[in-house]
């Protein structure tokens, strides 16, 4: 068995396990309450019990910074529609809140010790999260593609539906209401674990969806009832060029992936399972985000386990700087511009995972350049001359070491062996 994915409904505070068994899939629930925490008079223990919204409260020892020491703080288990309006009237009482923006699932992944793709033998883990040679399920995928009628010009969702291809099914030629329905029909006979899509979540879904409620028709691609997102997609600035992230069409049961997102650009559908595991997010949220995003999600994970709490609303400063300090902190890297032209004798230097090597070797983390308990460090920052501690391995080195490793002996596997390299295409 294997754990598929996992889901929350804030409405009833309800998980859904989905656990793959076989061929089959089916769902396993329970009731789960994330928690927050509050750092404050301990006299608020009582008038925090009694809010609405909250089902239970005790004192517990957190770390509410990286390297200091635990202390004695709140924790209250809470309905996640009251998490909001609780924190900001506890924030108004000069109160200090934590782990307030943690989704759900994560927070009960990281309690019980699971994570996506995970093997299962019962109710109990059979599988270690970093290892290196691991079983995955025997997952079924299907291929959606959508044609609007008209093919060419500008498309809109008032366009009618020309034919939709399911795998190797193409239903076309009739009414859409009943075309939809065939679809619905044809997924359900199928029964995939994945659907893939080339642009689910621009197109492909939110036309569909539109289309059905034209004509009165439920979609129903998951294994239970679909959940259209909220809200509009996003645009942000990155690298001199703006771009639009739509809204994720997430299924239930089921796995849709967009392969036109990046992650699974890159990896493939193996390689998206592997980081699922390491990182502990459900394949069809990861495959959504940014490496950057992935990355932190590590470090949040890691400061979680350490029993470091996340603070909410924080903005760190920098330490103050002289200008002449920041001429030399803040240097940025020298790019030289190549010769045009064809050259002899032109060699490559692969530095491997630079940067992150350069973090591990040398301890570098938030928490260990300039700490407090060890100022006369012989590990000190070249031309700043920050002392590094000495005593305790930082947060940042902890998490990139395993991945460095990883990534070594991968490709070193792949070096000796090119056949053992995935196909990203492969399903």
């Amino acid at each position: 068995m294997f754990l598929l994915d996992v889901r929350y409904d804030p409405k009833n505070s309800r998980i859904t396990k989905w656990i793959k068994d076989g061929p089959d899939c089916r769902p396993v629930r329970e009731v789960y309450y994330p928690r927050i925490y509050i750092s404050g008079k301990p006299e608020l223990l009582s008038l925090i019990a009694s809010l609405p919204g909250v089902k239970g409260t005790c004192f517990e020892e957190k770390r509410t910074w990286m390297g200091d020491e635990p202390e004695k703080v709140i924790s209250a288990a809470i309905e996640l529609n009251s998490v909001y309006e609780i924190a900001s009237m506890l924030e108004a009482k000069g109160c200090n809140l934590f782990n307030i923006d943690l989704d759900p699932v994560r927070q009960y992944l990281l309690e019980y010790s699971l994570f996506p793709a995970a093997k299962l033998k019962g109710d109990v883990l059979d599988d270690r999260q970093y290892a290196l040679d691991y079983e995955i399920p025997d997952l079924v995928s299907l291929e959606l593609a959508v044609v609007p009628a008209r093919e060419k010009g500008i498309i809109t969702m008032d366009e009618p539906i020309g034919k939709i291809t399911l795998g190797e099914v193409i239903i076309e030629g009739r009414d859409e209401s009943e075309v939809i329905s065939e679809l619905n029909l044809e997924v359900a006979r199928a029964d995939p674990d994945l659907i893939l899509t080339g642009r689910g979540d621009s197109f492909e879904l939110p036309y569909l969806h539109h289309r059905a409620s034209l004509h009165g028709v439920e979609l129903k691609l998951g294994r239970e009832k679909d959940i259209l997102p909220e809200g509009d997609g996003r645009s942000y600035f990155s690298y001199g060029r703006i771009l639009y992230k739509p809204r994720g069409y997430l299924l239930a049961g089921r796995l849709h992936l967009d392969k036109s997102s990046f992650l699974f650009r890159e990896g493939g559908l193996l390689g998206l399972i592997d980081l699922s595991r390491i990182i502990g997010i459900p394949m069809q949220e990861l495959s959504r985000l940014s490496p950057g995003s992935a990355v932190t999600a590590l470090q949040v994970n890691q400061a979680l386990r350490d029993g470091v709490l996340v603070p909410w609303k924080r903005n760190l400063a920098e330490y103050w700087k002289t200008a002449e300090e920041l001429l030399i902190a803040d240097r940025g890297a020298l790019v030289i511009e190549p010769k045009i032209g064809l050259h002899e004798n032109a060699f490559e230097i692969d530095f491997a995972s630079l940067f992150p090597n350069i973090m591990v070797k040398h301890n570098i983390s938030p928490e260990t350049v300039l700490c407090r308990c060890c100022p006369d460090s012989q590990k000190r920052v070249p031309f700043t001359h920050y002392n590094i501690c000495q005593q305790h391995i930082g947060l940042i080195p902890r998490v990139l070491k395993p991945l460095i490793e990883r990534r070594m002996v991968y490709k070193k596997r792949i070096a000796d062996d090119p056949s053992r390299a995935p196909d990203k295409e492969q399903h």
